[in-house]
């Protein structure tokens, strides 16, 4: 949105900032190649072209490796986003185990809790999402000897993916809001279905409960490692804020990137979760502070 806003009233911008940015964020992806003879970066965007682009990127996703489709399938089967946060709370007991501290041990509007906090968030789980993320994780876990397979006997590795995939979600539901989206994975944004307000608190409710899980749900020993783990998270949220700020800022015509303005965004908002959740594995496994700065410089 940002380039095209910018292309309507500087064609040669465009050429130049888009195309730096094109070339460098492809080149790692194993698309480049076929990016850059489906659309002519050089001249203007044609909608023949982006159709190409898009194709391109659809037949690449189509053929993704077998192991790929499998390990989906075993984090989606794993029940792991729900013992982050349940779909359902009955009572006083449940909301205090979420962290809401309670003013008398009597069940207080539990519907409502469940109606715009819970319900309106797995709406968007249960509409898909290609869960690429916790697969880079079990990738990571898998090079530790760890069978993924079996979520049954790793389910602490499966909770912490869980943690990636849902701030992922919260964040998606967010930045609909300050984009003004208008469809999400083929439905009404949950900002226009339930409003603003709806949205905004359970998106923020979201990201705020994932710290408070990992510090006081996830049995993650030694305390020490806990801690590592929890501030890592609490950081990566902090760093996608940044990142969505420039972002808006852009979108908004505040000012307009330079090539390494815009890598700081990517890596600032895009690049926040699968780094977060390959660092928070590695740290797991025992991985020492240079293997890490490795992981996360790879990641990003």
């Amino acid at each position: 949105k940002m380039f095209a806003n910018r292309f309507a009233t500087n064609p040669t911008s465009f050429k130049t900032v888009g195309s730096l940015f094109m070339k460098n964020s492809l080149k790692t992806t194993g698309l480049s190649r076929n990016f850059m003879s489906a659309n002519s970066l050089g001249s203007s965007p044609s909608l023949k072209s982006s159709k190409s682009l898009f194709a391109t990127a659809a037949r690449s996703f189509s053929s993704l490796p077998p192991y790929f489709k499998n390990y989906m399938q075993i984090f989606e089967e794993s029940g792991s986003m729900e013992r982050i946060i349940p779909r359902k709370v009955e009572n006083y007991k449940d909301l205090e185990n979420m962290g809401c501290l309670m003013y008398q041990k009597l069940d207080p509007d539990v519907p409502m809790v469940n109606k715009a906090l819970l319900d309106t968030f797995y709406e968007l789980i249960d509409c898909g999402g290609k869960r690429w993320r916790p697969v880079y994780g079990m990738l990571m876990a898998s090079d530790y000897g760890v069978d993924v397979n079996d979520h049954k006997n790793n389910t602490l590795l499966y909770d912490l993916l869980a943690v990636g995939e849902m701030l992922h979600n919260a964040s998606l539901i967010l930045d609909d809001v300050e984009d003004k989206s208008l469809m999400r994975r083929g439905k009404p944004c949950a900002y226009i279905t339930y409003g603003s307000d709806v949205a905004i608190n359970m998106g923020c409710f979201v990201m705020t409960n994932i710290t408070y899980t990992v510090m006081n749900k996830l049995k993650i020993e030694p305390l020490e490692l806990r801690y590592r783990i929890a501030q890592e998270v609490a950081k990566e949220i902090t760093c996608l804020h940044f990142g969505q700020n420039w972002d808006i800022c852009w979108h908004n015509n505040w000012n307009f990137p330079n090539e390494n303005d815009y890598f700081q965004m990517t890596a600032s908002k895009t690049g926040v979760i699968p780094r977060m959740i390959a660092t928070t594995v590695n740290m797991m496994y025992g991985a020492d502070d240079e293997k890490i700065r490795r992981i996360q410089h790879m990641t990003d």
